[in-house]
């Protein structure tokens, strides 16, 4: 999988392929998608064919399984889910895709040209 100078590798799970084609396009289309961020993107293409991995699991076997002992445990393939959507939280935010990491670029941006406005009026822009 390709999308703009970024290759994910082969053999992606369908619903990382549509879901991060999706992503990637529009963030290209905004001159969003930087090739210095291509381990992150393969990271996330990773964590999500992992995500939808245990999710299957889960699925197919249930969120709770009895022990050999006879006592029920939540299935592995749970945490698995949880811990993933933790790490794909974590590269989202790197990547400036959730609501919260856009609005705190936002405001770094605006923060700065306030800056230099201010400087401006106060007779000088150094």
């Amino acid at each position: 999988m390709k999308i703009g100078d970024i290759e994910l590798g082969a053999r992606r799970r369908r619903e990382t392929e549509v879901l991060l084609g999706q992503v990637m396009k529009k963030c290209e289309e905004n001159g969003d998608l930087d090739a210095r961020d291509a381990i992150t993107w393969r990271l996330l293409a990773d964590d999500l064919d992992n995500y939808f991995q245990s999710r299957s699991e889960m699925k197919k076997e249930g969120f709770v399984y009895m022990t050999d002992r006879g006592n029920f445990s939540l299935s592995p393939h749970f945490n698995a889910n949880a811990k993933t959507q933790s790490l794909i939280q974590g590269l989202l935010k790197d990547l400036g895709l959730t609501p919260a990491s856009r609005n705190k670029m936002k405001k770094n941006e605006s923060t700065e040209e306030d800056s230099l406005l201010e400087k401006f009026w106060k007779g000088g822009t150094n």
